[in-house]
């Protein structure tokens, strides 16, 4: 499995939204949860039905959002489905808690070429979904020069001096403990 994913951010021209009732906010403030705040800042939701699309070249894609659906009765809402190329890849369970980075779909176990990931949102106006990036495995030297390409811990390029252990996280209790990373390219 790669360990190098492409970031795209919610706002992202090449993703295309249908349905008049999507929205975006800012919303920096909002540390929703214990896995950080949303990326760059901001989101695009819908409390409506609506769809978005994007097209990849890639292995894998995991999309993520800000998860809150609001109990109606014995559902809950919004709802929302995954395809990967018209193949319905599922959706984890939700939550009422308020979580960014929460994992609304992903499929990886894609075959080589260029595939559309499309994502519909079923809303009632009680809740809203959230989304706000998506991350791709791209095919073998596809990653784009300006692409923002997301390192997973056990990446092989990591240096790690003593000390650290593989949790949910590389995580250390060790005085002077260093991590080092070489690559080509700038760091923001």
């Amino acid at each position: 499995m790669s360990t190098r994913r492409v970031v795209v951010d919610d706002s992202d021209p090449r993703i295309t939204y249908l349905g008049s009732a999507w929205f975006t906010t800012a919303r920096r403030d909002k540390d929703f949860g214990h896995m950080g705040p949303t990326y760059l800042g901001s989101q695009h939701g819908i409390s409506d039905t609506g769809n978005l699309t994007f097209d990849f070249e890639g292995s894998t894609v995991e999309l993520y959002g800000t998860n809150g659906q609001v109990a109606s009765g014995t559902d809950f809402d919004p709802r929302w489905s995954c395809f990967v190329d018209g193949k319905d890849i599922g959706v984890p369970s939700g939550s009422s808690d308020p979580e960014n980075n929460w994992l609304l779909c992903a499929s990886d176990s894609l075959g080589p070429g260029i595939h559309t990931l499309e994502v519909n949102v079923f809303g009632r106006g009680e809740g809203s979904f959230w989304f706000d990036k998506l991350m791709y495995t791209p095919a073998a030297n596809r990653i784009a020069a300006a692409a923002v390409t997301w390192i997973d811990v056990i990446d092989p390029g990591f240096r790690y001096s003593q000390g650290w252990q593989l949790a949910d996280t590389m995580t250390t209790a060790f005085k002077g403990a260093t991590v080092s990373l070489s690559f080509f390219g700038a760091s923001t």
